[in-house]
């Protein structure tokens, strides 16, 4: 990837769903620094990835949020419908929207998609939507008590093995 941008058919480079081990794993050989880390995020596996989320922004790679929308789409009647439901009726939004808001609100830049002309407006128009602290504060509470975990396609020792620069 690095000879890709280098020789100029990619502006950055970047990785997906790789921790905070994989990570400071990666940048201790890389020539380039991933410009982005596209992780799984949302407010049932906040937790979770909330160390990722840390580390990355100290070492400024962009976190990429895909499948922000699973609480709503996927998992819905979870802990999270509550606060969702509440923030969105008191700001006149959609519950999509307050989550594509939360995701912000975590330093993430949200990933994702439709078809449906309308739904992709109502997409873009979460980018004005403010969360309160309290409002962030409820919707993590929630997520923590419906908390899932995420299984990564490897343990922390498999990817030191993979990603080690001795080899």
């Amino acid at each position: 990837m690095e000879k890709v941008q280098e020789e100029g058919f990619a502006r950055s480079i970047g990785v997906s769903n790789f921790n905070e081990k994989q990570l400071e794993i990666l940048l201790s050989s890389a020539r380039i620094k991933p410009a982005a880390n596209q992780i799984h995020l949302h407010p049932y596996i906040y937790q979770q990835q909330s160390p990722t989320l840390e580390y990355a922004a100290k070492h400024d790679i962009v976190i990429e949020a895909y499948s922000a929308l699973t609480p709503i789409t996927g998992e819905p009647g979870g802990p999270v419908d509550a606060p969702l439901n509440e923030i969105a009726t008191r700001l006149g939004a959609t519950t999509d929207q307050v989550l594509l808001a939360w995701v912000k609100a975590k330093g993430a830049v949200a990933v994702t998609t439709s078809s449906k002309k309308t739904r992709l407006l109502s997409y873009l128009s979460a980018g004005d939507l403010e969360l309160s602290a309290e409002d962030i504060k409820a919707i993590d509470a929630a997520g923590a008590i419906g908390q899932k975990r995420i299984t990564l396609f490897q343990s922390s020792k498999q990817a030191e093995e993979r990603y080690r620069a001795d080899d």
